[in-house]
């Protein structure tokens, strides 16, 4: 604005001076909001934001792309007539139908954002479900390679589940490849060189000898010293059962992706950071009292565990923990590698059968992935369902708007009519009206979503490594081209109307 002040003191003419000016303003607002937020780090060091950011970037891009296609309608009013010039018969159409909506700017500015704002979040929301849809379909990844879990009643544990099996007449040892079991145990943790020295609960997961030798669980940072690969690290806490390797839940991220999931957060690393120093934590049962002091030397993925949904706790061999405990440690949650040509639901159910009196439960881990992934997808379907109800109710209230406009263009009309405009020609200009309108909308929406999408998808990225953008081009093409023969719907009868007005009839209409 202080820059259009110095401006009158120019011989530049005031349409084009509020153009440049405005023209300015809201390109610029659109290029800041619409770049990643990594390049601005660079100029203001340390951003500290959440995923709000995300929603005020979404409507800040979307108002300023309205606000820069109305002070720029003439050009692009000429842009459509040099267009239709090649057209001949349609070219007073065309013209017609984007002069009129173009004259009245604030009420299709509304018009035009509203539409423009329902889309773009079809959009995003669209695109991430695609996206994380993508990122947990790795499910070896996810389980750390096992096939089966299996839970047994406390009361009535399995003490060795390799002889178990072996020993009854309808389970094969074979079909396994690796059988190995961990406890999770309730306990309250507290880092002492952290700035918070409060007790927070948190999960351990007491695992046995087996289990660590065959896990293939996934790890985001390794401490210096204890190994270059993630088989290393297991076999290190094999050695040593003093080392601990935490779920990605307790170590806080630098955008905030997660970081109030869990009571207890650790301090002094980042998920983001590429290394990482051992950290030490005292573990406290809290029945007896006793603690018990763990070096932290792992960090596991995000995806390992499907962010929490598969398990929680930090991994420790349980042989320090059994001291602690005021009885032996039983191990009530198993998992099974079957062998290659097992099918895995058969070997489940066997399992579950065949155990039956120690409580036993089993889940193919495949499955329950799966039907994980279809629940998160299933409430996103109901969303965009919802704002797609909302996007065909705001086509409707065009419809009643192009019915009003029959009314009050009734002259206009019979102007039309008199020169030379026939029956279909007023028609299709009604509905090319609604069309440019919504069509501009759909543009604005689809544009902005995808690039929106994007800065969320590749934030996310420094967190959950296996996403990737996609954008579902069928999904996308389905709601626009339905949203697209409802507007159609809608505007039909009121042009068809406006189309039976006579001549003589609407010009005498005041």
């Amino acid at each position: 604005l202080m820059v259009r002040l110095a401006l009158t003191r120019t011989r530049m003419r005031a349409k084009v001076r509020n153009r440049a000016v405005y023209s300015f303003m809201g390109l610029g607002i659109l290029a800041f909001w619409s770049v990643p937020f990594d390049p601005l780090t660079g100029l203001y060091d340390e951003l500290n934001a959440g995923v709000e950011m995300f929603f005020i970037s979404g409507i800040t891009t979307v108002t300023a792309a309205v606000w820069t296609v109305m002070y720029n309608a003439d050009l692009l009013l000429r842009a459509l007539t040099a267009v239709a010039g090649r057209a001949g018969r349609l070219r007073p159409v065309l013209v017609t139908a984007v002069a009129y909506p173009m004259s009245a700017k604030f009420r299709t500015g509304l018009t035009l954002a509203m539409f423009a704002l329902v889309i773009f979040t079809l959009i995003v929301i669209s695109i991430l479900t695609e996206a994380f849809t993508t990122a947990v379909a790795d499910a070896d990844a996810v389980t750390a390679g096992w096939d089966i879990e299996g839970t047994v009643n406390v009361n009535t544990p399995i003490r060795d589940m390799r002889r178990a099996i072996d020993e009854h007449p309808d389970l094969l040892l074979e079909d396994f490849q690796a059988i190995g079991g961990f406890t999770m145990i309730p306990v309250e943790a507290l880092q002492p060189d952290a700035e918070n020295q409060r007790w927070r609960t948190y999960v351990v997961r007491a695992a046995d000898d087996a289990f660590l030798r065959a896990t293939e669980g996934r790890l985001k940072l390794i401490a210096g010293g204890y190994g270059e690969t993630d088989e290393e690290l297991w076999h290190a806490l094999l050695e040593d059962p003093t080392l601990a390797v935490v779920d990605s839940l307790v170590v806080p991220s630098r955008s905030g992706f997660g970081n109030s999931e869990v009571p207890f957060q650790m301090e002094g690393v980042f998920y983001e950071d590429e290394t990482m120093s051992p950290i030490d934590l005292e573990v406290r049962e809290p029945r007896t009292g006793q603690t018990v002091r763990v070096k932290v030397v792992g960090v596991l993925d995000r995806l390992t565990d499907g962010f929490g949904n598969f398990g929680l706790g930090m991994f420790v061999s349980r042989g320090q923990l059994e001291e602690a405990a005021p009885f032996p440690i039983p191990t009530t949650t198993y998992r099974f590698k079957v062998a290659e040509g097992v099918d895995a639901a058969r070997a489940a159910r066997s399992i579950e059968a065949a155990f039956q009196e120690h409580g036993m439960e089993t889940e193919v881990l495949a499955e329950l992935l799966e039907d994980s992934a279809a629940a998160n997808r299933a409430f996103n379907y109901l969303f965009t369902g919802y704002m797609g109800l909302g996007l065909l109710v705001g086509i409707a209230a065009l419809g009643v708007v192009s019915l009003r406009a029959v009314v009050e263009r009734r002259q206009q009309i019979g102007v039309l009519r008199s020169i030379g405009y026939r029956r279909r020609m007023v028609q299709l200009s009604f509905l090319l009206e609604s069309s440019f309108i919504f069509l501009l909308g759909v543009g604005i929406g689809v544009g902005l979503g995808t690039v929106i999408a994007y800065n969320i998808v590749d934030d996310i990225r420094d967190n959950v490594e296996s996403i990737r953008f996609s954008i579902p081009w069928v999904r996308i093409g389905v709601i626009v081209a339905v949203a697209y023969l409802f507007s159609l719907a809608t505007t039909y009868m009121p042009a068809r109307q406006a189309s039976r007005i006579y001549p003589a009839e609407a010009l005498r209409y005041e």
